[in-house]
């Protein structure tokens, strides 16, 4: 349901009027204000105890706010009697407008169905030629026939007919044609084919002569190269059966001059006290007798030589150990005499305890020695105790 709004009871001349005497009072304001804000612009708090600056701050933000108010209070009364007037001219306009409004939209309903009619009856129009392009298209593509679009699209049907017609009739020739050619090729690609095989056997018969004759070859030469190696090997063990007769004597004969007490000196030579010298080459070259009279002569002679020197050799170190023997005791001796009585007691200790006793075969010389070691083991632990 709308609303009825009454036409407001002021004229346009008395709001008019009204407007003009307010903006005038505007103008005048204008100044007032900026003085104001001249006047308060720039205040500051610097603390929340300075309560001068606080107050200050507070009385201009209140004069401003005031002043505002004012403004906003005139401007709404300048405004109303124009928002008056356009609640009203509105209500008039929709009450003009209800009246022909529903007749215009009804009207331009039957306008559309009208473009719309058109719209579909040239649309079918264009679908259709589309179709009959694309017919035309379809039975001329089945002839592999070039097709011209523009040309074809404004030929009458009688025309297109003839031209598919003779598209058919080139179509049916190409089509024989190709397949005259196709068995032509054919009966190339046979006869080719038959020369083909006929090359192959021709190829495996030389190729087996061939293979043969190679075989034959090879086999030849593996014979040739198997005799050869036969009379390389034979060769090659009588030189090592030589070799390695002559390395076993070589051998036997060092393992000779070892056991009568040479020593290898070089890589091919052998040593032995009073300057004796034997080289490799001696060893190979002597025959038996002549090596088994010089071992004789040589063995003698150098035993007696070693035994002079194990003899000697045996005495000094005799002596020396004797000597060893004899100031190890005086050193102990010294060392105990200038030991205190209680160190004296701890050599005497180590003596017991390094008593080496010999092992008992009866019953009643291992009981005796067992007495023996409980009474060494009493004494250590007295003299440990009192000393």
């Amino acid at each position: 349901m709308s609303t009825t709004i009454e036409a407001p009871e002021n004229g346009l001349a008395e709001i008019g009027n009204k407007i003009s005497t307010g903006l005038a009072a505007f103008e005048v304001k204008k100044t007032e204000l900026e003085e104001l804000k001249k006047e308060v612009e720039g205040l500051d708090i610097t603390s929340i105890n300075d309560k001068a600056s606080i107050k200050t701050v507070s009385e201009a933000r209140k004069r401003l706010k005031a002043a505002r108010i004012e403004i906003e209070k005139d401007a709404k009364a300048m405004r109303d009697g124009l928002t008056e007037r356009s609640r009203y001219i509105s209500q008039k306009e929709k009450e003009l407008v209800d009246i022909i409004e529903p007749t215009e939209k009804e009207l331009l309903k039957k306008e559309k169905w009208v473009k719309d009619e058109n719209d579909r009856i040239e649309r079918e129009a264009l679908e259709a030629e589309q179709k009959k392009t694309q017919d035309r298209i379809d039975r001329l593509a089945a002839y592999d026939c070039e097709i011209n679009l523009v040309h074809l699209k404004s030929l009458p049907d009688e025309e297109f007919e003839k031209v598919v017609v003779s598209a058919k009739k080139q179509f049916d020739i190409e089509q024989a044609e190709k397949v005259e050619q196709d068995r032509i090729k054919e009966e190339e690609r046979k006869e080719l084919e038959q020369l083909r095989q006929q090359k192959q056997e021709s190829d495996r018969i030389i190729k087996e002569q061939q293979d043969k004759i190679e075989a034959d070859r090879l086999e030849k030469e593996r014979r040739d190269k198997e005799d050869a190696d036969r009379e390389s090997e034979n060769i090659r063990k009588e030189a090592q059966e030589k070799l390695d007769a002559e390395a076993k004597l070589v051998q036997k004969r060092i393992s000779e001059l070892i056991d009568i007490g040479f020593t290898q000196y070089g890589k091919d030579e052998w040593t032995a006290p009073e300057k004796y010298l034997v080289i490799i080459s001696d060893i190979k070259e002597m025959d038996a007798d002549k090596w088994s009279a010089y071992i004789n002569e040589v063995g003698p002679k150098i035993k007696a030589y070693k035994d002079r020197e194990e003899k000697e050799a045996s005495d000094k170190a005799i002596a020396d150990k004797k000597t060893a023997d004899e100031e190890s005791a005086r050193l102990e001796n010294e060392r105990i005499a200038q030991a205190s009585d209680k160190e004296k007691f701890q050599t005497i200790i180590s003596q017991i305890e390094a008593l080496n006793y010999p092992e008992m075969k009866s019953a009643k010389h291992k009981k005796l020695l067992t007495e023996v070691k409980e009474l060494q083991a009493k004494v250590i632990a007295h003299i440990k105790l009192k000393s």
